[in-house]
C-alpha cells in the first residue's frame, strides 16, 4: 500500500515539475518579444532556469537546419520534456 502511495507522490511531483518548466518556458518565449524587460530580475531568473534546457535544443536545431531564421527550440524542448515525463512516469509505473 506504502508504494502505491509513494509511487503516486512521485509520479504527481515529476510530472508538476516538468510542466511548470514547460510554462516558464513559454512565458520566457512571450517575453522574449518583449526587449525593454530583458533586464528584468524575474526574466534572469526565469532565462537561469530556461537556458540550459533551451541550449541544447538550439543546437540540435542547428545542426538539422543551420539557417532556419525562426528559433524553434522552445518547441524541441516542450516535445522532448512531454517524451521525458513519458518515460519517467513509464519506469515509475513498473517499478512500483
Amino acid at each position: 500500500m506504502g508504494g502505491v502511495k509513494l509511487q503516486y507522490i512521485l509520479i504527481s511531483a515529476i510530472s508538476k515539475l516538468i510542466n511548470v518548466i514547460e510554462i516558464l518556458i513559454i512565458i520566457d518565449v512571450i517575453l522574449s518579444f518583449m526587449a525593454p524587460l530583458r533586464s528584468n530580475e524575474f526574466i534572469r531568473l526565469i532565462r537561469s532556469i530556461v537556458n540550459p534546457i533551451l541550449d541544447p535544443c538550439y543546437r540540435i536545431q542547428k545542426s538539422i537546419i543551420p539557417n532556419l531564421p525562426i528559433d524553434f527550440s522552445p518547441a524541441i524542448a516542450i516535445f522532448l520534456l512531454d517524451i521525458l515525463k513519458k518515460l519517467i512516469i513509464n519506469i515509475l509505473l513498473t517499478i512500483y
